[in-house]
């Protein structure tokens, strides 16, 4: 999975709230293009070949795990980003295990990314609406996660929409794959 640009620009070192200035990579989202969608506040998760694998970073001055597989980069900061197999006998991994393995039994988990939720991931901030006390994959499509009514799609607009919203913020999925964000924490 590649890192999500955010819609708006920040200030030097991509650091600090947002500024109404469009980022370049963006413009599709203000031309109404893509569908918004609920950002789930989890751990990201690949499906694939019946294996899931947990997005994972690592920093400029440390080394590359033992099977990480990178797929993008930040030049600004140095970090990469990639996948690491998640581990049925790791304690690390013993969550995102469960969500895998829930998943499955319940509805298949076919090859995707999802993100992984539930009481021990992220604090518990977020759960699936069916199974609140479990652990379990919600898909990142347009149809399990869309806004309805669409949010608007101005600086302003965005600010007040996500004051009285409750997720963590807002991915847009562009048809041609895609994507952008914007987080409450952003403004």
């Amino acid at each position: 999975m590649r890192k999500v640009p955010t819609i708006f620009e920040r200030g030097p070192g991509n650091r600090g709230p947002v500024r109404p200035e469009w980022h370049p990579a963006c413009l599709w989202v203000r031309d109404w293009e893509g569908t918004a969608t609920r950002k789930v506040d989890g751990q990201a998760v690949l499906v694939e070949d019946g294996t899931p694998y947990r997005r994972h970073m690592v920093k400029p001055d440390k080394a590359e795990p033992d099977g990480f597989r990178q797929v993008d980069d930040d030049p600004e900061t140095g970090k990469r980003f990639g996948w690491l197999a998640v581990a049925r006998d790791d304690p690390a991994d013993r969550f995102l295990w469960e969500a895998f393995t829930l998943t499955r039994t319940l509805w298949g988990a076919p090859d995707g990314t999802y993100e992984a939720v539930g009481p021990k991931i992220q604090g518990g901030v977020e759960r699936h609406h069916l199974y609140p006390d479990e652990h379990v994959l919600i898909p990142h499509t347009p149809i399990a996660l869309r806004l309805y009514p669409e949010p608007p799609r101005t600086y302003e607009g965005l600010r007040g929409f996500l004051a009285t919203f409750t997720g963590e913020g807002i991915v847009w999925h562009h048809p041609d794959g895609r994507w952008a964000k914007l987080k409450r924490k952003d403004y």
